[in-house]
């Protein structure tokens, strides 16, 4: 075999590994636009779909901490039930009270 033909192989070994390597560029290729069409679907989703829905969570935790704010704390509702309390029992004395006065007529 002579220099002529060795390089023939050379170059003919060279061309298949190029020819192989284009190949798997164009696979890759496709794979990329592949993987851009999915990005751009995600995206198109997340803005239409994903972000609307948390802006409605984020209003809905606002509402309920606006709520929240106007109710009364623990200590207001224990005053509130320590004053019921006195209430009643001034209620029922008075009843008792009137029930007498009552009878004595």
């Amino acid at each position: 075999m002579n220099n002529e033909e060795k390089i023939l192989m050379l170059l003919e070994g060279l061309t298949a590994t190029v020819a192989k390597q284009g190949e798997q560029l164009a696979k890759q290729g496709e794979r990329l636009e592949e993987m851009q069409e999915t990005l751009t679907r995600v995206a198109v989703t997340q803005e239409g779909v994903v972000l609307p829905r948390i802006q409605m969570l984020f209003d809905g935790h606002s509402e309920l901490k606006r709520e929240l704010d106007t109710l009364a704390t623990k200590e207001q509702v224990e005053e509130l039930s320590a004053d019921v309390s006195v209430i009643k029992d001034v209620v029922s004395r008075h009843s008792v009270d009137i029930g007498k006065l009552k009878r004595a007529q």
